[in-house]
């Protein structure tokens, strides 16, 4: 059975406040899902002014 991450990083570190090691990666977590949504975001908002761009070139 394959362990769970945060008890292999436990194993490999001396933690002194499990709790906030957990709170830790939790907000680690969300803030490279928030950075990777706006990432995504700003793609699509770099496709849309390509499309504006090559549409009134042909007006």
């Amino acid at each position: 059975m394959r362990k769970h991450r945060l008890y292999v990083i436990l194993e490999a570190v001396n933690v002194k406040d499990e709790k906030a090691l957990k709170r830790y990666i939790n907000l680690l977590v969300e803030s490279l899902m928030e950075r990777e949504k706006a990432n995504e975001q700003f793609a699509e908002i770099r496709r849309d002014i390509k499309v504006l761009a090559e549409t009134m070139k042909f007006l």
